[in-house]
């Protein structure tokens, strides 16, 4: 069974961040070789919110663990130096995920098959006007039917306009 060890004063500012490394050692395959994060930020659904988006590729025949996740190194976002004005709102929401059971520690975990997307709503006043590259840090794990990999933190990257 597989066993899976694993975010009116805003204006769009997209510029993507994609994070991807491709190296193997030795024949052994490293998470950043089957993961693929891409950042962005949106306006979000009020004044003053702003929303980071990280949309996942995840390799065929491997899955991402979920925020949710019991079993396991569950996905985790974290920011650092984040602009004066701009706090995290919130928990980390995701796209949906597959349910399953590890029956070894006999807890639940939720898993991203292929694709899938984690967004941190962010608050954003006045104090943050100007154009702000907003990095953030997520950790994750990929795990087969045969092996998990180890825990990986990654580093992405997007741009905040705030104001005129």
């Amino acid at each position: 069974m597989l066993r899976l060890v694993l975010p009116a004063l805003v204006l769009l500012a997209f510029a993507p961040a994609s994070v991807a490394q491709s190296s193997s050692l030795g024949g052994v395959t490293r998470a950043t070789d089957l993961v693929d994060w891409t950042a962005r930020i949106v306006p979000g659904d009020t004044a003053g919110e702003a929303h980071y988006v990280l949309d996942v590729t995840v390799a065929e025949g491997w899955n991402l663990y979920g925020s949710q996740s019991q079993a396991g190194v569950p996905l985790t976002v974290s920011f650092s130096r984040l602009p004066e004005g701009v706090v995290p709102r919130g928990g980390l929401r995701e796209s949906p995920t597959v349910n399953g059971m590890d029956e070894a520690l006999g807890l639940p975990y939720a898993y991203h098959i292929e694709s899938g997307q984690v967004t941190q709503r962010l608050r954003v006043d006045r104090r943050a006007e100007g154009r702000h590259r907003i990095r953030a840090a997520v950790r994750f794990t990929v795990c087969n039917d045969s092996v998990c990999l180890p825990p990986t933190t990654v580093e992405t990257a997007a741009t905040l306009a705030v104001g005129g």
